[in-house]
């Protein structure tokens, strides 16, 4: 549950938006609004995570999130069909842009970071201006 804090503009998880219909002849702006509905709903969702990450989202809103994003992978994995990818997934503060950093050639410095640990960076000299 999402300890009853609704989302303005929609209504309860029990009437959660349909997933976005196939656009038929002749209801292309039905589509067109329901596919704005979807996102606008996702978007509220987004934004309610963000501002309280601890906040749980209910099962509804799980789904609807975890469904976009599946439709967001399917999106871009047909825009690069054909093509080479590499993804690179870890948690926050993992290293993903260090290490990506890394490959393009910038030089990294090691520094002083919280709690005494040694931390990489991308040295001020390697940045582009």
């Amino acid at each position: 549950e999402n300890n009853g804090q609704a989302i303005p503009g929609h209504a309860p998880s029990s009437s959660v938006p349909a997933r976005t219909p196939t656009s038929t002849p002749g209801h292309e702006a039905e589509a067109a609004a329901a596919v704005t509905a979807d996102t606008t709903y996702v978007e509220s969702i987004l934004k309610k995570k963000l501002a309280n990450s601890d906040l749980p989202l209910n099962d509804d809103e799980s789904i609807e999130l975890l469904s976009h994003c599946v439709d967001q992978g399917n999106s871009n994995a047909e825009k690069i069909k054909g093509k080479h990818a590499i993804i690179v997934v870890g948690n926050t503060g993992a290293g993903k842009s260090t290490f990506l950093n890394y490959l393009l050639g910038c030089e990294m410095e090691r520094k002083d970071g919280d709690n005494f640990e040694e931390i990489v960076v991308v040295s001020d000299s390697s940045l582009l201006r």
